[in-house]
């Protein structure tokens, strides 16, 4: 079984990572860090159709 949590990249107190499928074990790993902000970007769409979207990734 593979991971979820692939190409991670940290840059001074930012982390990058590409998670596919369940965000479950991300939510996992940083449990006890203090998150600021949590960005999620979906393959292919532009900010403006992500920020339309609802809740069951719909416009």
């Amino acid at each position: 079984m593979s991971t979820p949590i692939q190409t991670v990249e940290v840059d001074g107190h930012t982390l990058r990572c590409r998670v596919t499928g369940s965000f479950q074990p991300l939510l996992d790993a940083v449990r006890g860090y203090e998150v600021l902000t949590l960005l999620a970007r979906l393959p292919g769409a532009n900010p403006l159709s992500q920020s339309a979207m609802g809740k069951e990734g719909q416009a």
